[in-house]
């Protein structure tokens, strides 16, 4: 089988070399995939692993899934205290805070991942931020507990899509039922409803392996969905735009800041709420908290995401520290200012930390020179620890950023 798949792909690389560059290329990159799926277990897409029985993983879930891509304590402490400072901040606006992972595809159903992936024996990222989430007070929901070995009440269905990179249907019953049951939102659990199966689902990773012919898979469907209305014009109907406004008939308002995980989300959530702003404009904006009066926000964010995050803050103006200044150290550190190229009502000072002035748990303050001491929000980029700070730019400039001190303390 393996000598006969690899003649036929010989034959095909020369058949493609040699024809035109017409419409008929696309049908045999195609099959040139399949072939290449079947019998090499590999895929010519660059961002697509290849699992067993067909099933497709996105590559970029590899290094999580492998432990290759695990961060340093220090950029956890960077994500778990800046998500607090998020989360403290939409708490002084009178709401309350959900920070949610959406598990990669390989931490749900794992045995479909091709042979040469060897799962890491260490704790994920995820599993391994949980500690500092919890030292530094965020509210939290693991997802990943629930889904995995949760089993389709459809036969020949899993709780994750076969050739998508994303949770099915039921999955997303089951997700959002978990979230809106730990914000005490009422809704409909839709998770026991009757559901049909039709093979209509065109998945993304298809679509990517197999551009001329993605081909069907089985989705489910469920019957008597919650009502609402769509307040945003709709570009598709999967509920992809970058902003998606719903109207439903709870008492409260919410803010989801999301990801694609939180596409199918919104027709089981949008129904709990009076409006909800689904948003996958990035960096999250606080402003949006305050202009929707929003009571619930939610943070959803895949779980292959999280390195990213480390190194791209919120918008959202420091606010004053009570921190005594005999708690912290200065430290001999340059601040950049400059306007925010995301909102300019908003200054955004900056500077870097060498390795040898910080701990783990290191927090980051900023003495403006006029009496007030404000925190910044610590970051990592490129490896480069830093922070950053905002400031509105009624209150403040970039120049001023010559006459700032920088200072630091551990659990001050």
């Amino acid at each position: 089988m393996r000598k006969k798949g690899i003649v036929i792909y010989v034959i095909l690389f020369f058949v493609i070399c040699l024809l035109p560059k017409i419409g008929a290329n696309d049908v045999l990159i195609t099959a040139d995939s399949r072939i290449r799926n079947t019998v090499f277990q590999t895929s010519p897409v660059g961002n697509v692993t290849t699992g067993t029985d067909g099933w497709l993983y996105y590559k970029d879930s590899l290094d999580d899934y492998t432990g290759a891509g695990l961060l340093t304590d220090r950029q956890m402490f960077d994500h778990a205290h800046t998500m607090a400072m998020f989360q403290n901040f939409c708490q002084l606006l009178g709401s309350r805070f959900l920070y949610v992972c959406a598990p990669n595809k390989n931490t749900v159903v794992p045995e479909h991942m091709p042979a040469y992936a060897r799962k890491s024996q260490e704790d994920s990222n995820w599993v391994r931020l949980h500690e500092f989430l919890d030292q530094e007070g965020v509210s939290y929901l693991d997802l990943a507990e629930g889904l995995k070995g949760l089993k389709s009440q459809a036969e020949g269905m899993e709780i994750y899509m076969k050739r998508d990179s994303h949770w099915s249907n039921e999955g997303a019953a089951y997700a959002a039922d978990a979230i809106l049951s730990r914000l005490e939102v009422p809704h409909t659990d839709m998770t026991d409803h009757k559901m049909t199966v039709r093979k209509d689902f065109t998945g993304d990773l298809a679509k990517m392996v197999y551009p001329a012919h993605p081909g069907t898979e089985n989705q489910v469907y469920y019957e008597d969905m919650p009502e609402f209305e769509l307040l945003s014009e709709a570009k598709t109907d999967d509920y992809f735009d970058p902003v998606v406004r719903t109207a439903g008939s709870g008492d409260e308002n919410a803010v989801v800041y999301r990801d694609s995980f939180a596409n199918s989300l919104v027709p089981f959530m949008a129904g709990a709420f009076s409006e909800a702003l689904f948003t996958r404009g990035r960096p999250y904006d606080i402003s949006e908290v305050l202009n929707e009066a929003a009571s619930v926000v939610i943070v959803e964010r895949a779980e292959r995401f999280l390195p990213d995050d480390v190194g791209e803050p919120p918008l959202m103006s420091a606010l004053p520290s009570a921190v005594s200044t005999n708690q912290l150290r200065e430290a001999d550190i340059a601040v950049s200012g400059k306007l925010s190229d995301y909102n300019p009502g908003l200054v955004e000072f900056t500077g870097s930390l060498p390795e040898n002035e910080i701990q783990t748990n290191t927090r980051i303050f900023v003495d403006t020179g006029d009496g007030n001491l404000y925190e910044a929000m610590p970051v990592n980029t490129d490896g480069q620890e830093g922070f950053v700070m905002y400031l509105s730019a009624d209150n403040a400039a970039p120049e001023d950023a010559a006459g700032f001190k920088v200072l630091i303390g551990e659990n001050p």
